[in-house]
């Protein structure tokens, strides 16, 4: 079952564009926005919601257990 993904776009007075993801976790939200961000141009910068973390730090816990069994 595929999990439900929003993209939300803000933009700025200034013209700079803020992309955040619902619902995204760990680098599957990096690969969502990939395509969006090469066509809206340079990226100025990246956060992570703690949602990144969330999945970034069970895929590691799941790798240790695989190579200590």
């Amino acid at each position: 079952m595929s999990t439900y993904r929003q993209i939300e776009f803000i933009i700025r007075p200034n013209g700079a564009i803020e992309e955040r993801v619902v619902n995204g976790e760990g680098s599957g939200c990096l690969d969502l926005t990939t395509g969006l961000e090469q066509d809206l141009g340079e990226v100025a910068s990246q956060d992570q919601l703690p949602e990144f973390y969330d999945q970034v730090q069970a895929e590691e816990l799941i790798q240790e257990q695989q190579q200590t069994a």
